[in-house]
Formats: structure tokens, C-alpha cells, sequence
């Protein structure tokens, strides 16, 4: 950049003067830039917030410190939630009585490594990777190609009141260069207090030339199951001491631009209690504009995840057909199969007692004044009752009529006998959600003095309306406005779930310094 300068310099006379003195100014304004990102400490302070509809205060402050040579960061916040609907029970909170047993007030710090993706944490964390596929299984969607990310956790950044803070470290290594390719290693280790062993996962990445990535990864944990009570004579979860239990286990995946592959197997030991099962199986078949995806996955009777719980045995199968077109258009269509799973392959198909179909649809963006924009459609079946099976269909319509949006959703849900009978029962509920729901954007810009960027201000309002077969006619509307800068944003919202009896404000912030 010097010799740039320079240059320009001893060719003056073919510069005019105004001329040269932009050169110099510009070439000042870009080593101002440098040094300032160049910086080796840089602060950083936010705050933001909620009121909710509820009467719950939250609140989360965080600060964080950035040095640039070495690539570290120092992280340390703290979440807050705790009942404000009444003076007095925000004053409450903060003593002893009801309000304060629902004061939830978890710290959380982290150093974090940039280059490599190292940290150090303790916290309530939000984990991902193979230990939280092996964890609530049945909860999670279905386990396709996309959702076998690799090992990872971070802080929180909402309160919970059932997770318990832990001790978390990453450990990744460079990218190291293989012939055209490239390695790399990762190892992680959480522990509760409570707990005597951590949960601990190691890997590694290999990247081959043209885009293909292979990843191996394997977990293993061990912990003492809390004793399990039983209050009635006919529970079908019997009471259970205090009792050990194992988890180990291994995922490989691999990714092609045109194809993927996953699975994992995990198995669990535990005392007085058994050993089970849970593993998981995705392919995907091309990319752009048509991708295929299947996914299956299963679990035995007495399979212990990785969060101490028994998700019970199963047996689940998804379909994905996906089509990306241009202007942001999207095709999706989505099957389902969940069962107990079967005693024998042979009656895979008979052992399937809960089923979906969805449809998906985000048409291109248009510039016509009046368009369709998404539409949807769905339709299930759950027949585990013995009197029959439950049917539902559900679908969605939005169009766009220059600054609105409105969003149509409806839904009919009936009973089916059962197949000795083949007869309709006489229970038939319906619903259109937020039929002919409205929402209007307008949005106001202006330049503060002093400042780069100007403030926006937001205000939507929106109109919906919602009949039921049991609660008949009910009208939905919400008035929200934000103000956003570059560093803040405050937001109010006025809603009236049914109006006009019932009304509900909330209030969201946030500051950054």
C-alpha cells in the first residue's frame, strides 16, 4: 500500500490537486481501518430482554473480549428469568415465597479458539453432534444426512429449568494438508457435578479433493441412574433403585456434492435393567434442483440415552423429495412411518401405527402486485387406540398483495372405527386457524445526526380470524412497532387473542456496546 502511495505520489503532475489530496485522504481513512481492526483487545457488552404475554421477565447480559493475534475469546454471561406479571411478585422473586421458586438464574463462562474451534465452558449448554442424536430420539425429527453434524456445545442463551450447568471442553485440531486433501482431529469432554465420569467424544475429518468429506466419530459415558418410584399398584414403569448404566458408541459419515451417507449405532448397558440398541441409517441422492433423502432409524425396549432417560422402542422410516429452483422457489414433500417396531421383517409394513404426508411449496419471488407465495399441505394418522384411528389434514396458504401478507391455515380432524367395523364414529372436530389472517408492514427510515446509519421504525398489524367446532367464531389481532439501529433494537407488541375480551402486551430489547 506504501508503494502505491508512493507512486501515486511522484505522478503528480498528472494529478490535479483535488486529486491528489482524495489519494491521501483515502490512503489515511484505509490505515486507520487497518489499525483499527488490528486491534489486539475488543470489548463487547449486550443486554437484551423480554416481557412476555405471561408475566416473565428475562433477562441476558453478556460481555465478551476479543484479542486478535492469538484468535481467543473470552466469553461470560449470565440469564435471568424470574415473574414479573405484579409489583409484588417481582419484588418476591427476589426473596423466598412462590414467585421465587420460579426465579431461574444460571451464569455461563467460555474461552473460545477461533482458527481451531476450541473452548472451554461451564454453563448450561446446548449440545449437538452424536450425543445429542442419542438423545430423546423419538422428540427429534428424523435423523437425514443434514441433521449428522459433527460434535459441538455452547452456552445457552435462554434459561432452563430442568438442564443443570456442566463443565464442557473442545479440543480441534488445524487443518493439516494430505496430498490434495486435508485432516483434521477433535476430542470433547462434558461433565455434570453431580456425575463422577464425563461424556466424552473423539474424531476426525478427513476432506478429499472435490469436495468429498468423511467423518468418524465415537462416545462413550458412563453414570448412576437416580432410584425410580412407582405411586400406583398398576404402573407399567415399575419402581427401580439407584442403578449404573454404559453408553458407547460410533456415527460415520460422508459427503459428496452429488451424495451423502450416514449412520449411527449406539449401545447401552445398564444394571438390573438390560441391554438395547439405538442406531440410524440416511443416504441422500443428489443436490441442486432435485434431492432425494431417506432416513431409518430404531431403538430397543431398554435402551438408556445419553440424558439418563428411556425413550421406549421404536421404529421410524422418512421420506424427502426436495426441488431448489431459482428466485428462492422450493418443492418439498415429506413421508412418514412410526411403529413399535416388528417382532419379524416380514411385517415391517403392518407394524407402522402412526403416519404423515406433507407438502411444501415457496413459489419464486414475483413482482406482481397480487401473488401466491407458500402453500402448504398435510394430512396424518395415528391408529395406536383400539376404538380406532385419528385422521387429521391440515393445510396453509399465504398471498402477497403489495405491502400485506396474508396467511389462510386450516385444519379437520375426525375418528375412523375400527377395521372389524368399518364404520365412521360420530366425533368430528374442525378448525380454520387464523383464516384470512392479514399483515401489514410499514416501515419509516431516519438519519440522526452524528450517527453512520440511520434508525428504522417497524409497525405491522395483523388480523386473523379462527373458527372451531367447539369454541365457534374468534377473532386474532396483534399491533407490534420496533425501532432498530445498528447497535439496538426495542420492539412492543399489543395482542388480542380474543378480542375483544382478552388482551396480552409483551416488550423485547436489545443493547450492544
Amino acid at each position: 500500500m506504501n508503494n502505491f502511495f508512493c507512486g501515486i505520489l511522484r505522478r503528480r503532475r498528472s494529478l490535479s490537486r483535488p486529486g491528489a489530496l482524495a489519494a491521501a485522504l483515502w490512503y489515511l481513512a484505509a490505515a486507520g481501518a487497518g489499525a483499527q481492526e488490528a486491534a489486539p483487545v475488543r470489548p463487547e457488552l449486550r443486554w437484551s430482554g423480554s416481557l412476555d404475554k405471561g408475566g416473565i421477565l428475562e433477562d441476558r447480559v453478556e460481555f465478551r473480549l476479543h484479542g486478535s493475534r492469538p484468535g481467543l475469546t473470552f466469553r461470560a454471561q449470565a440469564l435471568d428469568r424470574r415473574p414479573a406479571a405484579s409489583w409484588g411478585q417481582f419484588t418476591e422473586s427476589f426473596g423466598e415465597g412462590p414467585a421465587a421458586d420460579r426465579r431461574i438464574t444460571q451464569p455461563g463462562l467460555g474461552i473460545y479458539h477461533g482458527p481451531t474451534g476450541s473452548r472451554v465452558l461451564y454453563g448450561v449448554l446446548d449440545q449437538g453432534g452424536l450425543a445429542a442424536r442419542a438423545r430423546n430420539i423419538w422428540i427429534r425429527g428424523a435423523p437425514h444426512v443434514e441433521s449428522h453434524g459433527p460434535s459441538s456445545a455452547d452456552l445457552k442463551t435462554v434459561p432452563s429449568a430442568s438442564a443443570k450447568a456442566q463443565g464442557y471442553a473442545y479440543l480441534g485440531s488445524p487443518w493439516v494438508a494430505a496430498g490434495r486433501g486435508g485432516v483434521r482431529f477433535f476430542a470433547s469432554c462434558a461433565l455434570e457435578i453431580e456425575e463422577g465420569f464425563p461424556l466424552v467424544t473423539a474424531g476426525t475429518d478427513v476432506r478429499f479433493d472435490g469436495g468429498g468429506l468423511l467423518r468418524l466419530e465415537g462416545l462413550y459415558t458412563r453414570r448412576t441412574l437416580g432410584e425410580r418410584t412407582s405411586s400406583t399398584w398398576f404402573n407399567p414403569k415399575p419402581a427401580l433403585p439407584e442403578r449404573d448404566t454404559r453408553l458407547m458408541g460410533g456415527s460415520l459419515a460422508f459427503h459428496l456434492p452429488a451424495f451423502g451417507f450416514a449412520a449411527d449405532l449406539v449401545e447401552s448397558e445398564t444394571f438390573a435393567f438390560g441391554r438395547a440398541l439405538y442406531g440410524n441409517l440416511a443416504f441422500r441422492f443428489g443436490d441442486k434442483p432435485w434431492r432425494f433423502s431417506l432416513a431409518l432409524d430404531g431403538a430397543g425396549s431398554r435402551f438408556v440415552d445419553s440424558a439418563g432417560g428411556v425413550p421406549g422402542s421404536g421404529f421410524r422410516s422418512a421420506l424427502r423429495l426436495e426441488r431448489r429452483g431459482r428466485r428462492s422457489s422450493l418443492l418439498r414433500i415429506d413421508a412418514l412411518f412410526r411403529g413399535p417396531g416388528p417382532e419379524d421383517m416380514s411385517a415391517l409394513a403392518e407394524s407402522f401405527d402412526r403416519t404423515s404426508l406433507d407438502l411444501y411449496c415457496r413459489l419464486p419471488v414475483s413482482q406482481a402486485p397480487l401473488a401466491l407465495s407458500r402453500f402448504s399441505l398435510g394430512a396424518a394418522r395415528d391408529g395406536r387406540k383400539a376404538d380406532g384411528a385419528l385422521d387429521s389434514a391440515a393445510f396453509m396458504a399465504a398471498l402477497k398483495l403489495g405491502p400485506l401478507d396474508g396467511v389462510s391455515e386450516g385444519g379437520l380432524t375426525w375418528r375412523v372405527g375400527t377395521c372389524e367395523s368399518r364404520r365412521w364414529s360420530q366425533s368430528l372436530s374442525w378448525t380454520f386457524r387464523k383464516a384470512g389472517r392479514v399483515s401489514a408492514a410499514a416501515l419509516a427510515s431516519t438519519r440522526s445526526p452524528g450517527t453512520p446509519r440511520p434508525f428504522t421504525l417497524g409497525v405491522k398489524l395483523k388480523a386473523g380470524y379462527e373458527h372451531t367446532s367447539e369454541k365457534g367464531s374468534v377473532w386474532d389481532t396483534a399491533l407490534s412497532a420496533a425501532i432498530q439501529g445498528r447497535r439496538s433494537r426495542l420492539a412492543v407488541q399489543v395482542s388480542s387473542p380474543e378480542f375483544p375480551r382478552q388482551w396480552e402486551y409483551s416488550l423485547s430489547w436489545r443493547l450492544q456496546w
